[in-house]
């Protein structure tokens, strides 16, 4: 069965600064995930941060229908503050 090889579109040599930092020359991304192999060798997979939503969907949509409730007077009674803290210690 035939092996595909595959052939880099750069190379160059890269040198360690005093902070044990590489500079990727052009690089198409800000992030890369790296892969360190006991060899010494390392591959530089490139990705995109995504940032997630801090609030999900369904959070938002509680507290929206809760806004719309105590806007409208339909709220409960106030809570024993004090009956909480017992039960809490």
């Amino acid at each position: 069965m035939p092996t595909a090889t595959l052939t880099p579109e750069k190379e160059y040599v890269a040198h360690v600064d005093s902070k044990r930092r590489m500079v990727v020359r052009n690089g198409t991304h800000t992030v890369y995930r790296v892969l360190e192999y006991h060899d010494g060798h390392m591959v530089l997979i490139p990705c995109e941060i995504v940032p997630s939503p801090k609030i999900k969907k369904g959070t938002l949509a509680q507290i929206e229908r809760s806004i719309v409730n105590l806007k409208k007077g339909k709220v409960s009674e106030p809570i024993d503050i004090k009956a909480a803290l017992k039960l809490y210690r």
